[in-house]
């Protein structure tokens, strides 16, 4: 038996070679966990002294030289811009150059669908587009850069949109990881190095530009236009930006809806139906039904036909769960070198769908890749 320096119990519960019982040893564990966690943002914690942080960081980690006194030689603190700080001042510089573009878009008269087009809804799902990524043909099988993402998004919708079902109202829908960076590291959201073309600024320029002439395209043909942009793991910053500056050209005109909601789930409803986006990078899809649910009870109840569009996986699949189909959809960009060397190889296309007001999905048309390349050939003479 022996008695514990920490808590003063006697007992044989103790660790070897240590002078305090396994209680207080993992009460100890415990301790330096959340102290080492505490640390992360606390210069104070473990005696780390006095950390003056320059504005605008936050500290990254600390290292400290101990003597066999325990008494603290040297220390080194760590810096690193903080993220959330830096975010906020991101935005608030790119709302004052938007404001140069608010309500620069006239507004112009409804084209007036006729009574079969009434009912319709067509719904274009943008997957996974990675505007700015760069791929070597040699390297990864096909060429892409800014000026072909940009060539083949716009024809491949135009293409759909001459084909689908006459409908008044247009739904163009991003799920998600339409840029290939997020912002000037040419890094995505949480920092991974990837192959980018072009300054952010540039990127950005383009991806708008498509979004622009998409919804001219669909405001020439339907009464009304709805755009979603879901935030993706490679973009989740700058598609907030996308969507404010969307929502700020267009401010003027009655028959564009920009959903500029700071979530991760978006909702369209129409008639008898409803429509869920998420990127799909968080959650499993199992999940989806019960999130649609809670998030909108008094659609769901109201509903008899429902969809979840997501991308991320960049390939096609298609599941039916109670209550609700979860699908992913395909991308028009070809694999980067990352994805090239891990293996992963999936179709190019674009989709869109049509959904009648009662009767849910009536139609379903695609444009795959060498289609549109074939079109934009003609085009070129």
């Amino acid at each position: 038996m022996k008695t514990c320096t920490r808590c003063g119990e006697t007992s044989d519960n103790f660790t070897p070679s240590k002078v305090h019982c396994r209680v207080c040893d993992a009460k100890d564990r415990r301790e330096r966990r959340a102290r080492k966690k505490r640390a992360i943002v606390d210069p104070q914690e473990h005696d780390y002294g006095q950390a003056d942080v320059p504005p605008g960081y936050s500290i990254k980690g600390v290292s400290q030289f101990v003597g066999s006194d325990g008494a603290i030689k040297a220390q080194w603190i760590k810096t690193d811009r903080d993220k959330d700080k830096r975010l906020e001042e991101f935005l608030l510089a790119l709302k004052d150059m938007a404001e140069d573009y608010r309500g620069i878009v006239k507004p112009t008269l409804a084209p007036g669908a006729d009574l079969n087009a009434q009912d319709n809804m067509t719904v274009v799902p943008i997957g996974d587009a990675h505007m700015g990524m760069h791929a070597w043909a040699p390297e990864t099988g096909a060429s892409y850069d800014l000026k072909i993402a940009e060539a083949v998004t716009v024809q491949g919708i135009a293409s759909l949109l001459d084909s689908c079902p006459k409908a008044a109202h247009c739904a163009i829908v991003n799920v998600g990881d339409y840029f290939h960076a997020d912002g000037d590291r040419g890094t995505t959201t949480k920092g991974t190095p990837v192959d980018v073309d072009g300054r952010w600024p540039k990127v950005l320029q383009a991806g708008l530009s498509v979004f622009r002439k998409t919804i001219d395209m669909s405001l020439a043909t339907h009464d009304k236009v709805t755009v979603v942009c879901a935030t993706g793991n490679h973009d989740a910053q700058i598609s907030v930006i996308l969507s404010t500056m969307l929502a700020i050209m267009y401010e003027r005109e009655p028959r564009v809806f920009i959903d500029t909601a700071p979530t991760k789930h978006h909702y369209i409803r129409h008639g008898a139906c409803l429509v869920g986006v998420t990127h799909g990078d968080t959650g499993k899809p199992a999940d989806l039904p019960l999130i649609m649910a809670g998030d909108r009870a008094d659609d769901w109840a109201n509903t008899i036909h429902r969809i979840w569009y997501t991308g991320h996986v960049h390939h096609d699949t298609v599941k039916d769960y109670r209550g609700v189909t979860v699908e992913t959809v395909r991308t028009l960009a070809p694999a980067d070198k990352w994805h090239v060397g891990q293996g992963y190889r999936s179709s190019q296309d674009i989709k869109a769908d049509t959904w009648h007001v009662q009767f849910g999905r009536i139609s379903r048309v695609t444009r795959n890749i060498i289609q549109i390349d074939q079109e934009l050939q003609r085009i070129k003479g």
